[in-house]
């Protein structure tokens, strides 16, 4: 099948001409990998690997979209396996991890089906398209999907959709891929993450910088508004980024003191 031909197709509606395409990209990645690039100037090459990046990041989308539908279909059910996750591990031999953050973005990026008929849209409309577009990357998807979801239930809906287009648009112009690990923190404990003290509130991600300030702010903005923070503190939420980081102990664990309820 001619590159031509894939670009301008119409919706693929069965798997013969779905696994045709597959095959015809990965027929030219594999012409692709094997392609001289030293013949190719450094702006060439630069100019390449963004290419590819993109590449990439197209092909994650679509194993979210078709994790989407086998998690709709229950197919899981089907199969012997106890969940969408699982069934993933076990056909495609990936990590827990893997699996289940591929099922998370397909539920907060994808519609979903309703029991009497319809749909809901997705969870994180801005989030899902920048997957279709390939502007984010895997790590970058995690991130977004983590932090939104740790949000508190409470978060004014605007603040929350100003958090979603913040960390959309930022994770669009990160460069890093920085894994992502989930720390568990309650109302009122400080954690510090690279020489920061924030107030958060919830389990959130410890990711990148720009994830933690945006729950940070908004944590910091509903805080105020529930008068959690009392009105002679010194250090007001707005403020909560330039404490100090807490002293350390012999560990390496940082102490994280409570805030005694006004």
């Amino acid at each position: 099948m001619l590159w031509s031909s894939v670009l301008f197709m119409e919706p693929i509606s069965d798997v013969e001409h779905a696994t045709a395409v597959a095959g015809s990209v990965s027929a030219g990645l594999d012409a692709l990998r094997g392609s001289a690039f030293w013949k190719i100037d450094d702006d060439g090459l630069l100019t390449l690997a963004g290419t590819l990046e993109r590449v990439g990041r197209l092909v994650y989308a679509a194993q979210i979209h078709l994790t989407g539908e086998l998690d709709t279909r229950r197919v899981c059910e089907r199969h012997a396996a106890a969940s969408t996750a699982g069934l993933l591990r076990q056909r495609l031999y990936i990590s827990p991890g893997d699996a289940a953050a591929r099922v998370r973005a397909a539920r907060a990026v994808l519609p979903r089906d309703q029991p009497t008929g319809g749909e809901t849209p997705p969870v994180l409309p801005e989030l899902r398209a920048a997957v279709d577009a390939g502007t984010v990357g895997v790590e970058q998807i995690r991130t977004g999907v983590s932090t939104m979801r740790g949000l508190q239930a409470g978060v004014d809906p605007e603040l929350r959709e100003m958090v979603q287009a913040s960390l959309v648009s930022t994770s669009r112009r990160s460069a890093d891929g920085a894994g992502v690990g989930r720390v568990n923190i309650s109302p009122g404990i400080r954690t510090t993450r690279h020489g920061r003290a924030s107030s958060l509130a919830g389990a959130i991600p410890r990711a990148h910088p720009w994830a933690i300030g945006a729950v940070g702010s908004v944590h910091a903005v509903c805080a105020s508004r529930a008068g959690r923070w009392s009105g002679d503190d010194p250090d007001p939420p707005e403020d909560a980024s330039r404490r100090p980081a807490p002293p350390m102990t012999g560990s390496g664990a940082r102490v994280t003191p409570r805030r005694e309820a006004p």
